[in-house]
């Protein structure tokens, strides 16, 4: 994760020529993707290891946090809803759920409204 993100910080920040300035844009851009990182690093990734499969948590400090959260949460008998606006990360954090057999549904923007309806009353 640190990796990557001081890679972004070294080589996404476009300066005007003239000015010697980062220029709006670049920043937000460069944000943009710190946010990812500090989320997953997976993001960046086209596909990530499926041969050790432990790196998915291993890589980032939140999903570390969630794999010692979840069987503590789960054990209480309480449900968890979690909000990205990362369709990617989603998609992580359902691999995630299903490496540690944790029962997960997902909401986006892709679903149609049946299939939204169906996970919704199935999380109540």
């Amino acid at each position: 994760q640190k990796i990557v993100y001081n890679g972004i910080l070294k080589g996404r920040l476009a300066r005007d020529p003239a000015t010697g300035r980062i220029g709006n844009q670049s920043l937000r851009n460069a944000m943009m993707q710190l946010r990812k990182i500090s989320n997953h690093p997976y993001q960046f990734l086209e596909c990530y290891p499926q041969e050790n499969i432990d790196w998915i948590y291993m890589s980032s400090g939140k999903f570390e946090l969630l794999d010692r959260m979840m069987p503590k949460i789960l054990r209480m008998g309480h449900k968890v809803l979690i909000f990205s606006q990362f369709v990617q990360l989603i998609q992580i954090l359902c691999h995630f759920f299903d490496y540690r057999g944790i029962k997960h549904l997902k909401l986006d923007g892709a679903m149609g409204l049946e299939q939204r309806n169906d996970n919704l009353k199935k999380f109540q």
